[in-house]
């Protein structure tokens, strides 16, 4: 996430503590207040004002809904404040443009708000966001949102076309598998793809029962699903409704080591299956690697997580303090939520194939005795 530099010090000297935000960061900033520092007078007139009090009604009864959390004190987002509000005009029909006053604290917490502006796009009453990086103009933002407002379903109308697709797709990616490419079930298929902008969708309503080995009904979904070099593929042939055709494509489109992400972070908490969590820079690629092998032998039983250490925003910082991880190195921390609250262990062996895997049987098998150091709770 891209951040105002702020000449170099607001950055650490703004953040939220348990009172609310940092008082000495108001009271540097309080000349900003005085007669001729106030904004600019800007024509808002198709900007949402969201408070803690109405947004979730309103974001559960818009599909788009971009969030500008913002500060007063903050220039840059006095100099974005006009940009926005005529992009908000712009898709005035498509989307809805909203701003967030810092002191809306239970919303910045929820986001993990720690730089001024921060903009997401929220779809689906919120069940899909996506974080907003790039230039803060007008145009800029008008084309990001379109492009992903204007996500649709492909149609597939030859065998041929749909083996090439399944063969060659690199990434997520859903085949529906439909009687008519019109109708109830193929709006249910686009309604799923307006909220999983990250997975390809396609539609067809030809005979594609050989390209796997056993018999799809229709209506059904294919997704694939690929890591490395081999591609996954997860059928689903139950009700062919948006709530529960999208909770499949969540499931599954997962990668096998679930990265630590806002997006994922609270499908990872509620799961409540075992975790083993590897809190690694990305350049430690060899202890990544041996990490994503141990993971192919505990498919099912337990959950491998990844986060990345060297990302700077401040919910990786939290999560690593959560987890006591203080150190730059790679970290395997096991963790496992019971009744009694959530215990983590620490890998204290070598960083290898059979080490770490030993761990992970250790913890699924409940062997963890006096021989582990607890991390921190």
């Amino acid at each position: 996430m891209l951040h105002a530099p702020r000449l170099k010090v607001e950055v650490c000297d703004c953040y939220r503590d348990s009172a609310g935000w940092n008082q000495r960061y108001r009271q540097k900033w309080s000349w900003k207040l005085r007669p001729g520092n106030i904004w600019p007078a800007v024509d808002e007139k198709d900007v949402v004002v969201l408070t803690d009090n109405n947004f979730s009604d309103f974001v559960a009864e818009n599909h788009y809904v971009m969030i500008n959390f913002y500060l007063h004190e903050c220039k840059w987002c006095r100099k974005l404040a006009p940009e926005y509000a005529a992009a908000a005009t712009m898709l005035k029909g498509k989307a809805v443009l909203a701003k967030i006053d810092s002191e809306e604290r239970e919303l910045a917490v929820k986001f993990n708000v720690d730089g001024w502006p921060t903009l997401y796009l929220l779809i689906g009453g919120g069940s899909h966001k996506i974080l907003y990086d790039s230039n803060r103009t007008r145009d800029a933002i008008v084309n990001w949102v379109n492009r992903i407002t204007n996500i649709s379903v492909q149609n597939v109308t030859t065998i041929e076309e749909a083996e090439t697709i399944l063969l060659q797709a690199k990434s997520n990616t859903v085949l529906g598998m439909l009687d008519s490419l019109e109708g109830e079930d193929s709006e249910e298929l686009a309604a799923i793809s307006k909220v999983h902008v990250d997975v390809k969708f396609y539609q067809t309503n030809v005979d594609v029962g050989n390209l796997f080995s056993h018999q799809i009904k229709r209506p059904s979904l294919v997704l694939l699903k690929r890591e490395g070099l081999t591609p996954t593929y997860f059928a689903y042939e139950g009700q062919f409704t948006r709530l529960a055709m999208g909770e499949f494509v969540s499931k599954h489109k997962l990668p096998s080591v679930i990265p630590f992400t806002l997006d994922n972070a609270q499908r990872i908490y509620n799961n409540p299956i075992k975790q083993l969590w590897l809190f690694a820079p990305q350049q430690f690629q060899d202890v990544i690697s041996i990490f994503e092998e141990v993971e192919k032998a505990f498919k099912g039983k337990l959950l491998f997580v990844h986060v990345e250490t060297s990302k700077k925003e401040s919910y990786i910082r939290n999560i690593c303090n959560q987890f006591g991880i203080t150190e730059v190195f790679p970290t395997v921390v096991a963790c496992h939520k019971a009744d009694f609250g959530t215990k983590k262990f620490k890998y204290d062996g070598e960083f290898s194939l059979s080490g770490i895997k030993s761990f992970a049987e250790d913890f699924l098998a409940d062997k963890f005795l006096g021989k582990l150091a607890a991390a921190a709770t």
